[in-house]
């Protein structure tokens, strides 16, 4: 799965790392530990044009009569977003990529212990994360976009950590999954199981980042 994760390059950085964004939100993200109900640095496809901006995480159906279901829905299985009725409307028409400079996982140790890792890839570049995205309103009829990270089985060097992660697409894979031309539910999956990332590096990090209040760098420190 993925509960937390960190946001902190410049909008100069991402620029430059994703290619063709012609529009980015003024708002700088900096968070070492992002968690669920967050808003979090998105792109998405509008009007042929790629757009960075926020949304909430955790994905609230439109359909929905309240939004605490969001807190329930932060991730979305690759084996079962195409069925679920939840996911597989904005699977074909919403389709989004959160941005991350890396993700943490907590591997399960003697008794109740758990070790808290930080996982990157091996140049240290942003990435971005498959996800989907909604708009839902409110009784007062204020709409609020939100999304959901889609996840897998873990990669070989990830395993020992956790069985499963978030789909990190690579960079050519993230404009693929997010053109509009691309609507058949059999090919997107394809496009997450084929456009991964499996370049990864890992350190373990103390139980700072435990508390969800502590947001500064010191969560990613190796220990």
């Amino acid at each position: 799965m993925c509960g937390r994760f960190a946001q902190h390059s410049s909008m100069q950085m991402l620029k430059k790392h994703f290619k063709n964004i012609n529009t980015v939100t003024s708002k700088e993200s900096l968070s070492y530990n992002i968690c669920p109900t967050d808003d979090v640095l998105t792109l998405i496809n509008q009007q042929e044009e790629i757009r960075a901006g926020k949304m909430r995480w955790g994905l609230i159906p439109s359909w929905s009569k309240s939004m605490k279901i969001g807190s329930k829905l932060i991730n979305a299985r690759i084996e079962t977003i195409a069925e679920k009725p939840s996911f597989r409307n904005a699977l074909i028409k919403r389709r989004c990529v959160v941005i991350a400079d890396g993700y943490y996982e907590w591997q399960k140790m003697t008794g109740k212990q758990k070790q808290a890792w930080y996982i990157t890839l091996k140049n240290n570049i942003p990435f971005g994360f498959a996800g989907i995205w909604e708009i839902w309103k409110n009784k007062q009829l204020q709409k609020i976009a939100s999304c959901t990270i889609i996840t897998t089985e873990s990669i070989a060097s990830i395993q020992q950590v956790h069985h499963r992660m978030p789909v990190i697409l690579t960079s050519e894979a993230v404009h693929e999954w997010l053109d509009h031309h691309n609507s058949d539910k059999k090919k997107l999956i394809q496009i997450l199981n084929e456009g991964q990332e499996t370049r990864f590096q890992k350190h373990k990090v103390s139980s700072y980042v435990n508390s969800v209040s502590n947001k500064d760098i010191k969560c990613i420190q190796d220990i």
